[in-house]
């Protein structure tokens, strides 16, 4: 099965009156319906759709590609999981990224309680600031936010993710999305201005 298949199908098996569009959220959908319908072939598709977003983000928030392989793995898992009951009210994107988010938190969780477990690798992110001593301390700047600013920033000034999404992402306000990315940027601040002096 490929993409290219599946469009065929959705555009075949649609009502002229209501052809549905072979749009990105559609083939989700309707990847994902055939995932709840137990098709290893529609998981195998939404794994290659969305696998680089998935392990960019892991990879941002847990500091660590080998966490962010693994953190890969159990997000697609819990989306075959949880493929029956997605609402289809709700962006599959977002709901993606949800399960990204927490997942990454309980792994780093996990990783906490057994902290000789982990290597120190530099997000991937990074490899895009050509200076690399900007580089070590931008790197060394996240690292050192609080958890739930690091989600955010990451979320909004990398991900470009909007605070409507991060709040539905992370499960909080918009109100409280905007202040924390307030509150991260300033935090991020002063750790830069403290490495230049």
């Amino acid at each position: 099965m490929s993409i290219t298949w599946l469009k065929k199908q959705i555009w075949t098996n649609s009502n002229p009156e209501k052809a549905m569009s072979t749009s990105p959220r559609d083939i989700d959908y309707t990847l994902l319906a055939r995932c709840a319908k137990g098709d290893q072939d529609a998981l195998r598709l939404l794994y290659e759709r969305h696998q680089d977003t998935v392990f960019r983000l892991a990879t941002r928030m847990s500091e660590d590609p080998e966490d962010a392989k693994e953190i890969l793995q159990e997000v697609f898992l819990r989306v075959w999981r949880g493929a029956e009951g997605f609402r289809q009210d709700a962006a599959f994107s977002t709901w993606l990224y949800r399960i990204t988010v927490n997942t990454t938190r309980a792994h780093l969780s996990q990783r906490k309680r057994h902290p000789y477990a982990t290597l120190d690798h530099e997000p991937s992110f990074t490899e895009d600031l050509r200076d690399p001593w900007a580089r070590k301390q931008l790197l060394s700047a996240l690292r050192q936010l609080p958890p739930r600013y690091r989600e955010v920033i990451v979320l909004h000034d990398i991900e470009d993710r909007s605070h409507p999404e991060i709040a539905e992402i992370l499960e909080i306000s918009v109100g409280t999305s905007k202040s924390q990315l307030h509150k991260a940027r300033k935090y991020m601040h002063s750790l830069l201005q403290g490495a230049m002096s």
